[in-house]
């Protein structure tokens, strides 16, 4: 039996499986499912594309966090689910928030290509006196932009910026999944 997205509901969730809202584990209610299935086992997999949790229930896959939002609250999130720890394997419901794309762009990580260790702010080399830049877009337009003779100075300007323009505190950190992966040096903290 094959179920679409538009079809699942709340009911047929719960049916298959269990959800433990501190944890953010999904575990297998009943075989009905599948054979393959082990009851009490967590469900799913950690996609390779994403990092996020994903499953396959009645036919159709899921991301975790999106089917656990409709076991919770008996709906489908709205827009986005935003992981507020930015720890896309912890679907614990305190941790998930359903925001539109604009929100969910306010608490983004810190990209692994950074070179300063600090979103929005990036060095000029072509200005040798301010060479680094703090710099905000919201919604496709460019909100803030100043230069600073020091990185400490960029990063305190962003920073205002972030809090003037309501960003999440979040913003910019490292997941935390990735704070053991390289990101590059940065020459001008040392």
């Amino acid at each position: 039996m094959k179920i679409s997205k538009e079809d699942m509901t709340q009911a047929i969730v719960q049916e298959y499986l269990d959800y433990d809202p501190k944890t953010g584990y999904m575990t297998w209610r009943t075989k009905k499912h599948s054979s393959k299935v082990i009851v009490g086992k967590r469900a799913g997999s950690i996609s390779t594309s994403n990092r996020h949790r994903i499953l396959k229930l009645l036919g159709t896959v899921y991301a975790e966090h999106r089917l656990i939002w409709l076991h919770y609250y008996g709906k489908w999130p709205n827009a986005h689910i935003d992981h507020i720890n930015h720890d896309e394997q912890d679907n614990s419901i305190k941790n998930l928030q359903d925001v539109t794309q604009r929100v969910n762009n306010m608490n983004s990580s810190l990209r692994v290509d950074n070179s300063t260790g600090q979103v929005g702010v990036w060095i000029n080399k072509l200005n040798t006196h301010k060479k680094f830049m703090a710099e905000l877009s919201l919604d496709g337009k460019r909100m803030h932009y100043s230069s600073h003779y020091t990185l400490e100075d960029a990063i305190a300007a962003r920073k205002d910026a972030e809090r003037a323009f309501g960003f999440h505190p979040n913003h910019g950190i490292v997941k935390p999944l990735e704070s053991s992966t390289t990101i590059k040096s940065n020459p001008y903290r040392e």
